[in-house]
């Protein structure tokens, strides 16, 4: 965790503190060593669902530190149950944003997404290398859709094959996902192609039986939230459908993400390099970039 209470006041980890807990109240000491990022742990409460949550990564503070203090590590309680939840990000306007870099139970998943309803998962998407391949490799799977007159500027898409883009353990989400595949190290090995997907965020969300795709800068991405703006990217696609703005061909989409025990994978009838993957979609969709 990265705050704690230290005389009711949110402070950050630091050499010898001792605190409360944001989550349950108990006794927290300071962790301040040279590999892991600074936080607070438990001195012996491991019940603290606070204390289930991955430890933080340097992506993870990251991420939070684009976003006001008073956003980050808020707690939420159901009033009826009595339940407690730390949500990473928690704006003005109630939205729940929660970073993700390491592997999660479905269950703890779905606890979250149940809990919390309006919210979005942020994931990392280079801590498993084939997530990046996968993706690459069936990016054709996203059929362009032309949207006007939009106050939020993203390109849009429909994803007619859901489990053959999205690792199998999100296929089952019940909220928007985005995807953050920035490396942290460049890889010169990789094509232009490959960088420019690696320079966007990708979300993917499911309205009413069409499973939609979206991508924008990081920095677009950022301010729609400091905005909080990026769930009306989902009503924007709605009023375009009931106005019939949305051109496009017919869609074939899944109904639903699909759970891990459902998933299969087609066999793949193209092949090719990446660059060569892209080239066609663009000679069949003249409208189409990245």
């Amino acid at each position: 965790m990265r705050y704690a209470l230290i005389d009711g006041i949110r402070q950050e980890a630091t050499k010898g503190a001792k605190g409360q807990c944001l989550c349950c109240g108990a006794d927290v000491i300071a962790k301040c060593g040279k590999i892991r990022c600074w936080h607070w742990a438990h001195k012996n409460n491991k019940e603290c669902p606070y204390s289930k949550k991955e430890p933080k990564t340097q992506w993870h503070l990251d991420w939070q530190n684009n976003f006001p203090k008073e956003w980050q590590e808020v707690r939420c309680t159901d009033e009826q149950t009595g339940e407690i939840h730390i949500a990473d990000i928690k704006t003005t306007n109630g939205l729940v944003v929660e970073f993700q870099h390491s592997a999660i139970k479905p269950e703890e998943r779905l606890s979250r997404e149940q809990f919390y309803k309006n919210m979005i998962w942020v994931i990392d998407g280079t801590r498993l290398k084939y997530d990046f391949k996968r993706f690459t490799k069936n990016i054709e799977n996203l059929q362009p859709f032309i949207i006007s007159n939009s106050e939020i500027p993203f390109s849009l898409y429909t994803v007619n094959w859901v489990d053959e883009i999205l690792p199998p353990s999100w296929l089952s989400a019940t909220v928007p996902l985005y995807f953050d595949f920035r490396p942290e190290k460049i890889d010169n090995s990789e094509s232009d192609q490959q960088k420019s997907l690696r320079n966007l965020m990708w979300g993917f969300f499911r309205i009413e039986k069409t499973i939609f795709a979206v991508s924008m800068p990081h920095n677009c991405f950022v301010d729609y939230v400091q905005r909080e703006i990026i769930r009306n990217i989902e009503q924007v696609i709605i009023s375009a459908f009931q106005q019939k703005t949305l051109q496009s061909p017919a869609i074939t989409a899944p109904p639903v993400f699909r759970s891990p025990q459902m998933v299969y994978r087609r066999s793949n009838s193209y092949s090719g390099s990446n660059a060569r993957q892209i080239n066609r979609i663009k000679s069949k969709n003249p409208g189409f970039r990245f």
